[in-house]
């Protein structure tokens, strides 16, 4: 089960490699797209959506939970949804990050009021514990995109006449120039937990 599946790019990849796949969108669009390519996905948001009639094995919600209104009833459903011993993985924003202590208020990842609630390795541990998960693992991720974005809104917040911060805020992120460009600062970053991005698995426990 994918939570914010949008228009089911990973669903089919994970239907690819064997698995049945189904998903939860919050966005009638998103989720009317994925229905039309025949994949099973229900129109709702987590804290709405239905009690499924069967559980997982695994539940991904990639860069989803910091959009909850009420992340704790939400792991603690999920964690009804899951099998004893299933996964759950996650992206999320790394609030303990260089990045975020660098740019406070103009940290591009805040994406403000898209994003509810932001959680540091310590305080996620504790909500996954809280709520009937053991954290296995966190992967910080080797990417360092935020810091041209923060670097961007606050240049454009502080210097509006300058033409650089709208230059950052447009740099292409996917970009290969890029990519071979910061990855060797974001492979130490990353291996220092400094990343602005974190992936987690928890078992239910």
């Amino acid at each position: 089960l994918e939570i914010g599946c949008a228009s089911g790019a990973y669903l089919q990849l994970m239907q690819q490699q064997g698995w049945e796949a189904e998903g939860i969108e919050a966005s009638p669009e998103a989720a009317a797209w994925a229905q039309a390519q025949g994949l099973k996905v229900r129109q709702s948001t987590l804290e709405t959506a239905e009690e499924p009639d069967h559980t997982f094995d695994l539940i991904t919600a990639w860069m989803a939970i910091e959009h909850l209104h009420d992340p704790v009833r939400s792991l603690e459903r999920l964690r009804s949804w899951t099998r004893p011993g299933g996964w759950l993985a996650f992206s999320i924003p790394n609030a303990a990050s260089l990045e975020f202590r660098v740019f406070g208020e103009y940290w591009f990842a805040l994406h403000l009021p898209c994003h509810l609630f932001h959680f540091t390795p310590a305080t996620i541990s504790q909500l996954l514990a809280r709520t009937g998960w053991k954290m296995e693992r966190i992967l910080h991720q080797r990417l360092i995109h935020n810091v041209p974005l923060s670097l961007g809104q606050r240049l454009k917040a502080r210097r509006p006449s300058s033409r650089l911060g709208p230059a950052l805020l447009s740099v292409d992120q996917k970009g290969l120039t890029f990519s071979l460009a910061q990855y060797p600062v974001a492979l130490l970053a990353a291996a220092f937990g400094q990343t602005g991005r974190m992936t987690l698995w928890a078992r239910r426990s």
